[in-house]
């Protein structure tokens, strides 16, 4: 059966004579929170029998070309199955790439529990990691999916993120785990706004209902970031290079205490800055929250607020949510958001950072930066609640964080 495989896989002979000898390397994924090695990628490595190393593109390239690419993924599955039952403890997870040329194919889930079978290895252990390519088949891709599931196949979808692999995908699959993309990673540590934006994602994933896998990590501020974000499983160089041996933990340890430390730094560092930033601006609403009691102008009191050259907006909402008064501004109009200029009517209820003012009278309260719908800029929301003539009125400030 094997050496019909590799006949259909296009592989033999190879360019410069002789079979390609097809071997498995494995990369260490680990748990960002449990502090080990959860499982292993299994990456296909091939030498012609004279030593010369083929990559992976061009061994796909020539299986597709000679319409023998499901019978080279079978190929690789067997091969990684058995290098995996010779490594494992029984405890740790086989991610098996798969194309989804092969996993639409009907007997696909019964061939594979029986290959994983012929090695003693259990649907339970093996995640097939669906690769990231586009198909003509969703409908029965979809199915297929849901039979391995219910087999007890766990689901990961790859590079997340990028091309064919997006929100509507992780719909439509219900994956158990998502790999990030590494090219997130990367921007995240080049633009604020998408570090930003990374644990906002990450939760999302969360809350359909997978885990993620942050890939491609070969930094500890990379590690940092993706532990910092919200991701459950990290892979990459910084952990560990793909190699024919499993991963000591020895080796896992120290970068694991290394993220943390930088992570840890990290939170320290950023909460004493923002703490710096916004304590003048604390003190402000507290002398504003006084000048309110005491029946002081509108202006008066916005002199106040807007006084710091960061300070963009100033406003005040009374119990039920709506504008009170005026809004003073410091910026100028942004002729593009024109329509968002006039906020006379408008009820800030559902915001967040009003409803907690509320339950904390008296007390400063401030958000973490988001997109300010008054000016299509970054901007911390501040406010305090005050009580005047038995009703409770918020005082706020928009502070510029661009």
């Amino acid at each position: 059966m094997t050496g019909a495989l590799r006949q259909q896989a296009g592989i033999s002979p190879a360019s410069e004579g002789g079979e390609l000898r097809l071997t498995t390397a494995f990369q260490p994924i680990v748990g960002l929170i449990h502090q080990r090695v959860v499982g292993y990628e299994t990456l296909v490595r091939a030498t012609s029998l004279s030593g010369r190393a083929i990559t992976p593109y061009e061994l796909f390239e020539r299986a597709t070309l000679t319409g023998g690419l499901v019978s080279l993924d079978t190929l690789c599955q067997q091969t990684h199955l058995g290098a995996f039952a010779r490594l494992s403890h029984g405890r740790d997870w086989l991610f098996l790439n798969v194309r989804p040329e092969s996993v639409i194919q009907p007997s696909f889930p019964q061939a594979l529990i029986a290959r994983a079978a012929a090695h003693g290895l259990a649907p339970h252990q093996i995640v097939i990691e669906l690769l990231e390519t586009p198909l003509d088949q969703p409908g029965q891709l979809e199915r297929s999916i849901a039979e391995m599931r219910a087999c007890g196949f766990v689901i990961a979808l790859d590079d997340f993120g990028a091309g064919h692999s997006n929100l509507d995908r992780v719909l439509d699959l219900k994956p158990d785990l998502i790999k990030l993309d590494r090219r997130l990673l990367v921007k995240a540590t080049q633009d604020r706004a998408i570090r930003r934006v990374l644990p906002t994602m990450i939760s999302m994933l969360h809350e359909i209902g997978t885990l993620v896998v942050a890939e491609g990590i070969e930094t500890s501020t990379e590690a940092s970031i993706s532990l910092d974000s919200g991701a459950d499983f990290g892979q990459g160089f910084f952990f560990g290079v793909p190699s024919p041996n499993a991963t000591p933990l020895e080796h896992v340890l120290p970068r694991l205490e290394l993220m943390r430390a930088e992570t840890t730094s990290e939170h320290a560092r950023r909460n004493a800055l923002r703490e710096a930033r916004l304590q003048p601006h604390r003190a402000a609403l507290r002398r504003a929250a006084e000048l309110f009691l005491k029946r002081d102008t509108e202006a008066d009191i916005a002199a106040c607020l807007l006084a710091l050259p960061d300070a963009a907006r100033c406003y005040n909402v009374s119990q039920d949510g709506m504008q009170y008064g005026h809004v003073y501004s410091r910026g100028e109009h942004v002729a593009r958001f024109l329509p968002l200029d006039d906020e006379s009517g408008a009820n800030w209820e559902s915001r967040a950072y009003f409803r907690e003012a509320l339950s904390v009278p008296g007390e400063v309260v401030a958000t973490f930066p988001y997109l300010s719908i008054s000016g299509n800029y970054m901007c911390v929301t501040m406010a305090i609640a005050v009580v005047r003539d038995e009703r409770l009125y918020v005082i706020g400030i928009d502070v510029d964080w661009d």
